[in-house]
């Protein structure tokens, strides 16, 4: 297992909430933000990996759905590579 994490920056005006967070891939979770950011403030979003037993090099997205009028769903990458 494998521990990472995004830096959040509401560089809106108002407060930003992430209104669902997830994953397509099962080998990621994410730890979903308890309160809204405020306009101008920044948060940190954690995540563990589970790369398995896939060798290679691999992307997948943590993905967010927010209150933002212009960045309703965005995606924030995740890559790996894996090694015998």
């Amino acid at each position: 297992r494998l521990t990472g994490s995004f830096e959040l920056r509401n560089a809106g005006k108002t407060t930003l909430f992430i209104r669902k967070l997830f994953s397509d891939c099962g080998c990621i979770s994410a730890q979903q933000l308890q309160q809204g950011i405020a306009a101008g403030k920044s948060a940190t979003i954690r995540f563990t990996l589970n790369a398995g037993k896939t060798i290679g090099h691999k992307i997948e997205n943590v993905n967010l759905m927010t209150n933002s009028p212009s960045t309703t769903d965005l995606q924030l990458p995740v890559e790996w590579e894996t090694t015998k």
